[in-house]
């Protein structure tokens, strides 16, 4: 792409690379929760004396990756359904 548009002009060549970049990192994610493992609620988001009923449910994700080691730490990631919503709208 960029060599046929090499005419276009600098500004024109960066913003492709710019496009490029974030169809790579949208590429990633959605790599990364079509072969994840996902829970929900898998955590809460509340303080320590948050009742349950007032707390707000957590979309757990855990990446898929080839380490089989055993006893490791939780690696997880946890988001609200807005903040994975905003996620949706940038890979789309």
């Amino acid at each position: 792409m960029l060599k046929a548009y090499k005419s276009a002009g600098e500004n024109a060549l960066a913003k492709f690379e710019e496009w490029f970049a974030r169809a790579d990192k949208a590429r990633a994610l959605r790599n990364d929760y079509v072969h994840a493992r996902c829970g929900l609620p898998g955590k809460y988001l509340g303080g320590p004396d948050c009742a349950l009923i007032d707390a707000i449910p957590l979309l757990t994700v855990l990446s898929l990756t080839w380490d089989m080691t055993p006893n490791q730490s939780d690696k997880s990631s946890a988001m609200t359904l807005d903040e994975f919503a905003r996620q949706v709208e940038t890979v789309e």
